[in-house]
């Protein structure tokens, strides 16, 4: 998504990349696809490439909870867009 930002802040961004693949012994990504393009930047650094891909852990106890409940407790009225 680089027409999120601005030239500058994409070369500022790059050469931080840079820097992290050759100074870190190990790059945490969170996608394999992530990784393959962190890959094909920074061949020299693929071996210290690893995915650790990031899960939520909902506890059972948030599908007990009312819509009514919700409601109250945020002082929502009867019909809203979530």
């Amino acid at each position: 998504m680089p027409e999120l930002f601005s030239d500058e802040e994409i070369q500022k961004r790059d050469k931080e990349f840079e820097h992290f693949a050759k100074e870190y012994d190990i790059i945490l990504l969170s996608s394999y696809h992530t990784q393959s393009i962190f890959n094909k930047l920074y061949p020299f650094a693929a071996s210290k490439s690893r995915v650790y891909q990031f899960t939520v852990n909902i506890p059972d106890e948030v599908y007990e909870i009312t819509e009514n409940q919700i409601r109250e407790k945020y002082h929502l009225p009867q019909k809203y867009i979530h």
